[in-house]
């Protein structure tokens, strides 16, 4: 429907529930939105040793940097601030 509104733009605000039934993701609300290996009765996640930097942290730097040169550079967050760097 909102596709083919005849008038735009238009705002889509969508509320999920993150986990549904799974106790680990549903008590971290900043965690377990894209993993790796991880134990599925603890959630506990078996990162390997990166050899580079953390994409997210070299977003949130870069991101920083360009608000530092800018006032008009705005960020927004997935709301999960952490794994996007925000």
């Amino acid at each position: 429907n909102v596709r083919d509104a005849p008038d735009g733009p238009v705002l889509i605000h969508v509320v999920t529930q993150k986990g549904k039934g799974y106790a680990p993701a549903e008590a971290a609300a900043d965690r377990g939105h894209a993993v790796v290996k991880f134990d599925v009765i603890s959630g506990v996640q078996a990162k390997a040793k990166p050899n580079a930097p953390a994409y997210t942290r070299v977003f949130g730097e870069s991101l920083i940097k360009a608000g530092d040169a800018d006032d008009k550079v705005v960020a927004i967050t997935a709301a999960m601030p952490s794994g996007t760097g925000v």
